[in-house]
């Protein structure tokens, strides 16, 4: 879930039951990022490392898309 929505990437909070959780720091690396707000469900993809920081970083991302609501 989106928490805050930057130019260049997003703070997101992992839902339950995800295999990571936490806080974590995405980067944009020059994605073009769809249209964002706090409180959005979003689907991260990834080809790199989660960053051992606080929050956790993810490096090597591949994918940022909207989950609509069901």
């Amino acid at each position: 879930m989106v928490i805050e929505a930057y130019e260049t990437g997003l703070q997101v909070e992992a839902l339950e039951g995800q295999r990571e959780q936490g806080l974590f720091t995405i980067s944009a690396n020059g994605l073009e990022l769809p249209e964002l707000a706090a409180g959005d469900r979003v689907r991260i993809t990834y080809s790199g490392w989660i960053r051992d920081t606080n929050p956790a970083g993810i490096d090597g991302t591949t994918a940022i898309e909207r989950i609509e609501e069901e």
